[in-house]
Parts: structure tokens; sequence; C-alpha cells
């Protein structure tokens, strides 16, 4: 078994979910009623779409982010991932604490391109507005998190670890290592 040093599960804004709960009943309330048997095979079919479709998102608005010895792993959905990224952590030079504007650097929540601070960035990232950037490698990765603090320190004694710099107790209070 690998050993976590890091787990966040995030969902979305609670409104993806009362949307996807919307569906859910709406899909529920055409067929319940019809105990007889006497339903329509069209309003059957719109009855699994509207489930099918509260389901699927509630798989699909789910992020979760676990730190790994060796490395980051970023999944979106739950059950069904449909996204998933490994950022080697030997590959990676730094992680920075950040807060940023989802909307105006990268035009919203998900995974995303934009730019932050000048930078091409790519945007892993659920609800908030705080997250991680961490460069190195082909290019920055900025991380959405509800505790960049904790993911900070975790990345960032790792990261100084694999290029063999040990943080000491003089710079353990700041979580960066001295590069």
């Amino acid at each position: 078994m690998r050993t976590v040093l890091y787990y966040e599960r995030q969902h979305f804004s609670p409104w993806f979910h009362g949307l996807a709960l919307l569906f859910g009943v709406l899909g529920l309330y055409l067929i319940v009623p019809d105990l007889e048997g006497t339903l329509e095979p069209v309003q059957g079919l719109v009855a699994i779409l509207f489930l099918g479709i509260g389901v699927v998102m509630l798989n699909l608005f789910t992020m979760t982010t676990w730190v790994y010895p060796e490395e980051i792993r970023i999944q979106f959905g739950r059950l069904l991932p449909y996204y998933q990224k490994h950022l080697a952590l030997g590959i990676l030079e730094r992680s920075t604490p950040v807060d940023y504007h989802p909307l105006r650097d990268a035009g919203g929540w998900g995974i995303r391109r934009g730019t932050f601070e000048g930078m091409a960035t790519r945007f892993l990232n659920a609800r908030g507005a705080r997250g991680v950037l961490v460069e190195g490698g082909e290019q920055p990765y900025l991380i959405g998190t509800q505790y960049p603090d904790e993911l900070d320190e975790v990345l960032s004694r790792r990261i100084a670890e694999i290029r063999g710099v040990v943080c000491g107790p003089a710079d353990a209070g700041d979580g960066v290592p001295p590069f």
C-alpha cells in the first residue's frame, strides 16, 4: 500500500449538487406515480435520462488530490474518473500557496488553461480561490485546495527531500526549502 502524505476530496459548489438532485427528483417523479405499469415509452426514456444526468453530475463534480512520496495525483470524477493527472515530485522545483481569481485567470473552475502572474498555467480546481502553484516540468500547475498551507507544507518538504535539501528547525516555520 502506498503511503499517502496528503489527501483532500473537494466537491464543486453546492448548487451543482442541488441541480443534480433536481434532475434525480424529476426522474423519480416521472417513474414513481406510474405503479400500474402504464408508463409511456417516451416518459420512461425521459425519466431514465433525468436520473442518469443526476448520477453523472454527482460523479463529475468531484476533485480528489493525493500526495504520495513520489508524485501528486489529481483526479476529477469519483466513481468513474474522467481525468487524472500525475505530477512527479522529482521534476518540481517549488510550490507556493496562492490566492487567485478563477473566473479572470482561468475562465472558471474545473480543468482549465489560463494565465497566472503572466505565466501560461494549467488550473485544476473545484471551488474557491485558493490553491498551490507548483512549478517545474512542462508547465506550472495551479492546484485548487481548501487547505493551501497544509498542501504546500507537504509538497515543499517532499521536494526539498528529493532535491537533497533538508529543512532544518530554522526554516521549518515557513515550509519553503532554501534553494
